[in-house]
């Protein structure tokens, strides 16, 4: 709604503003609590923040009546699939997503409006809209044209485009092969026992090309999420020229921040900058509850 009256008309109607904070406040629970869904909460809140985090990479324990723990097959075998898989519907889900991003790329390519309004979102996100420790603008929003500025736009817009509908098929044709040797053993698999080494090759070339994925896509949230509009106040930059294009980001916190803003700047800092990113193992804790 915010975008459809910034593109067609001059001002917002009177009360719209107070729909759109309504709706931007919902969002923001709604991604905090997809956070947590993500990230465990650090066991030791006394501690500092890179120290909080690291007891969540302790080995978890084992049982001697039932074997080791969901969490702990993922951090010691991470490289072992379960005994049950859904192959069809795995596969199902990276054609999908191929043949959305092919579409996106395609309409880019083809659709001036399509481009256009992709393009002015992508604007409205970026990071030179954070203002630096002393509260000024980007040197690339206060040079003539923003020729600059209008240039990572571009280029970040079709940078992203193209590496998604590259890696999804990719990702796709890796799942299929997986699928074929999984078929194909004839015994069952033992998750105490190393994998057979056709088996590993195509997980391991599976992993890698997923592990490409989550970095990019990952990349491209943290960059759209600080520098969108309702939380591009809750951080601030280091002072840079016109030609540093990626100064570093860091938290600002302004008089007025909310209780669900904070916490929406721990979560999606635990996201993008936990220890080991968003591997499995993050998750073990998280995964040794479902199994418990």
């Amino acid at each position: 709604m915010a975008h459809a009256a910034n593109r067609l008309r001059l001002q917002y109607s009177p009360g719209e503003g107070a729909y759109i904070i309504e709706i931007q406040l919902t969002v923001l629970k709604f991604l905090n609590k997809v956070c947590k869904a993500l990230v465990p909460s650090p066991l030791d809140q006394s501690r500092a923040d890179e120290n909080a985090w690291s007891a969540l990479y302790i080995l978890p324990k084992t049982d001697d009546l039932y074997g080791p723990s969901l969490g702990a097959r993922v951090m010691t075998a991470p490289f072992q699939p379960p005994k049950q898989i859904n192959f069809d519907r795995l596969v199902a889900i990276l054609e999908a997503l191929g043949a959305c991003s092919a579409n996106h790329l395609f309409s880019l390519r083809t659709d001036p409006g399509y481009w256009n309004e992709w393009l002015r979102d992508a604007a409205e996100h970026h990071v030179e809209h954070i203002l630096d420790i002393n509260g000024q603008l980007h040197p690339h929003l206060t040079a003539p044209s923003c020729t600059y500025y209008w240039a990572r736009v571009i280029r970040t817009t079709i940078l992203w485009s193209y590496f998604a509908a590259d890696i999804h098929p990719l990702l796709a044709r890796a799942a299929n092969e997986l699928k074929d040797e999984y078929v194909q053993h004839s015994t069952p698999l033992n998750n105490l026992e190393p994998l057979p080494k056709r088996i590993e090759d195509a997980v391991l070339y599976l992993r890698y090309f997923l592990d490409r994925a989550i970095r990019g896509l990952l990349f491209t949230f943290r960059q759209c999420a600080q520098g969108s509009p309702p939380l591009r106040r809750l951080f601030r930059r280091e002072i840079c020229s016109v030609s540093n294009d990626d100064p570093a980001i860091m938290e600002a916190v302004p008089h007025d921040i909310t209780i669900e803003e904070t916490e929406a700047v721990r979560l999606l800092t635990g996201v993008w900058d936990s220890p080991r990113g968003m591997a499995p193992v993050v998750l073990s804790p998280t995964l040794d509850e479902l199994d418990r």
